[in-house]
């Protein structure tokens, strides 16, 4: 299990924006892509979370409040994703999907 970063925010709200402050499809998104995770499928979790960083960018673009937060969460939760599928060259690529 990975050790915790020292530089982590000491308030886990920070971390892990909850579900009610995301948008509904970036939440759902975000739900489906953990649980592919959880059973193995990284492939899944990477096309979900590719979804909920789209839905985050829809809602930006109507002009709703900043998501900066949950696009790195979203963003690093499509990393571990792609680390899982050997295919860490591409971590950083698409990262202004």
């Amino acid at each position: 299990m990975p050790q915790a970063l020292d530089n982590a925010p000491a308030d886990a709200s920070l971390a892990h924006p909850p579900s009610a402050q995301l948008p509904a499809a970036a939440a759902a998104a975000r739900d489906a892509g953990n649980a592919h995770m959880a059973s193995g499928d990284a492939q899944g979790a990477l096309e979900a979370y590719d979804e909920g960083l789209r839905a985050l960018d829809e809602e930006a673009g109507k002009g709703g409040e900043s998501l900066a937060a949950a696009r790195s969460l979203m963003h690093s939760n499509r990393a571990g994703a792609l680390a899982q599928l050997g295919r860490h060259a591409q971590v950083g690529v698409g990262a202004a999907l």
